[in-house]
């Protein structure tokens, strides 16, 4: 079921029948989800996003480690050059 308005004829007013949380909690079409234009399945979407934020978090590492080793050089460069002088 998708998010979507009914007529009330007594309060003459619209009112909204959530089918998603995004409305539900917000009591806002805005808010709605049903209709973000996918062809993905819930699963597929999931795997797609754990994949990107592997990816995200392995080049991070990757940057962390070069950069650790970068301050590893330069300490044992200065710790070096500080006990021969």
């Amino acid at each position: 079921m998708r998010c979507h308005f009914i007529w009330d004829e007594e309060t003459k007013q619209k009112i909204l029948i959530p089918g998603c949380y995004g409305s539900l909690h917000r009591e806002d079409m805005k808010c709605c989800t049903c209709y973000v234009k996918t062809d993905k399945s819930a699963k597929q979407f999931e795997k797609e996003e754990y994949n990107k934020t592997v990816t995200e978090l392995t080049e991070r590492l990757e940057y962390l480690q070069n950069e650790y080793d970068k301050l590893i050089k330069i300490i044992e460069r200065y710790h070096h050059s500080v006990f021969i002088d």
